[in-house]
Parts: structure tokens; sequence; C-alpha cells
């Protein structure tokens, strides 16, 4: 047996369920906020194939409105 499958099993019989959710980690800040996620992933449901389209008009949307912000 793996040392990962383990490990899972261990924690499973110290902490249950409870045990094998994912916790908090430490990295580089989500690219996307709240709206433009849950937007991206309203989208790409309606056409699973059409992620790189929403990415590139979330994309575009955010770099125009920091155009807006200068004038």
């Amino acid at each position: 047996m793996s040392t990962n499958a383990v490990t899972w099993l261990n924690a499973w019989d110290n902490s249950g369920v409870a045990a094998l959710l994912d916790k908090p980690r430490s990295g580089r800040p989500r690219k996307l906020s709240g709206e433009s996620k849950d937007y991206t992933l309203d989208k790409v449901a309606e056409s699973p194939r059409s992620l790189k389209t929403v990415l590139a008009h979330d994309f575009l949307i955010k770099k125009i409105y920091r155009q807006e912000a200068y004038y």
C-alpha cells in the first residue's frame, strides 16, 4: 500500500471525514474574483469547450476597466 493511502487511512481512523477535507494552503492568490469565477463556471457549464473564450472575455473586461479607471 502506498504511503499516501496509509496517511489517508490513518487520518480517517483518527478524525473521520473531516480529516480528509482539504485544508487552506499558502500560495499565490486566485486570479479570478468570486464574481468572475461564478461567471466563468456558468459559461463553461453551458459550453465546456469554451474555457479559453470565457477566460479571454474576463481578461478583456478587466483590461478595459483598468483603462477606464485612468480617464
